[in-house]
């Protein structure tokens, strides 16, 4: 009877850890997703791609843009992105910058890869502007020429992807010009230039674009600035 016992216990220990360890590998285990998707800044448009991957930790489509490991090379997703009707799609050395237009604006996407791991987002960038004594953050929020950005500190440390901190400078692989030429063509912004700065405002309410300050900055004013220095191109953005 004993023996019966001893049994029965031993069986329920080995039942409960098969549970403990199925547990822990279901956890632990990647998340395999069969599309990719993200949100536009301003309206809210989603897209979705048919990107395969594994889910990795940062994004999952429902914060507004996804994070995902994939065998595939950037070359290969390019090709399957080109096949989606209605968009526009244009390979840069470490990104894919998507676009699909309206009557009035245009709706901008990149993947890039950030080494081991793509990220398909709408673009928008988190710009701290001021910390207090509690910690407490004050940020803006703009549309980000990610495809434009060569400098590692912008993707590393930070979430959610992609946060930048006011008056830092950043190295870019684009010039002034491809800043300009990127916030013109999507249609959001007032766009204008002085002494090397790019001035970005709000478009007029019902006009399409933004119209609140906290996307525009504090005063409704964004500025770039751009230098260079040993043979490499910065930006600092700021609100004025």
């Amino acid at each position: 009877m004993k023996q019966g016992k001893a049994g029965i216990r031993l069986i329920g220990l080995t039942a409960v850890l098969a549970l403990l360890l199925s547990a822990v590998t279901g956890c632990s285990a990647s998340r395999h997703v069969s599309s990719v998707s993200a949100v536009s800044l301003f309206d809210g448009e989603r897209l979705v791609l048919p990107l395969e991957g594994e889910a990795a930790s940062g994004g999952n489509g429902e914060n507004g843009y996804t994070a995902f490991q994939s065998e595939k090379t950037l070359e290969e997703m390019f090709s399957q992105i080109q096949a989606v009707p209605g968009i526009h799609a244009q390979k840069h050395e470490t990104a894919i910058l998507i676009q699909k237009t309206d009557k009035s604006h245009t709706d901008t996407y990149c993947l890039a890869q950030h080494e081991d791991t793509y990220v398909f987002s709408g673009m928008q960038g988190h710009v701290i502007t001021d910390i207090d004594t509690d910690g407490v953050r004050t940020e803006i929020t703009l549309l980000l020429p990610v495809h434009l950005i060569s400098d590692p500190l912008i993707f590393e440390g930070e979430t959610p992807y992609y946060t930048l901190y006011a008056g830092v400078a950043y190295q870019t692989a684009g010039e002034a010009a491809d800043f300009e030429r990127f916030y013109q063509d999507s249609g959001w912004y007032g766009v204008s230039s002085e002494d090397g700065m790019l001035l970005l405002s709000a478009v007029p309410s019902g006009s399409g674009g933004p119209s609140d300050t906290e996307s525009a900055g504090a005063g409704g004013l964004i500025v770039i600035q751009f230098r260079e220095q040993g043979g490499s191109r910065f930006f600092t953005i700021s609100a004025a």
